[in-house]
């Protein structure tokens, strides 16, 4: 997570699986979105588990968001909690070039 001084700015979830990790829940506060925050992490996150399957399922609005760090559409949209979601991944190919 990253945090100042008005508390948590940006977070988000690992979850192991067997076929690589699973990103999950990527929240950023309001009044800090856009700022990089998001894209921080992300990119932490993936440095730190290179040449892994990495998985996510982005909020249709953010895929080209996702695009950006390697990840591709593997699936047909579908709703969560009313909210329309692409499952996406970044596979071992994009995860080795880093």
């Amino acid at each position: 997570w990253i945090d100042d001084a008005s508390g948590p700015v940006a977070y988000l979830r690992i979850l192991r699986e067997p076929e690589g990790i699973r990103i999950g829940r990527v929240c950023t506060r309001v009044d800090a979105r856009g700022g990089g925050a998001a894209a921080m992490l992300l990119g932490h996150i993936l440095q730190r588990h290179p040449g892994e399957r990495v998985v996510l399922d982005a909020q249709s609005y953010l895929v080209g968001f996702y695009a950006r760090f390697g990840f591709s559409r593997s699936g047909p949209e579908f709703l969560e909690d009313g909210i329309a979601h692409v499952p996406m991944c970044r596979p071992l190919a994009a995860s080795a070039a880093g």
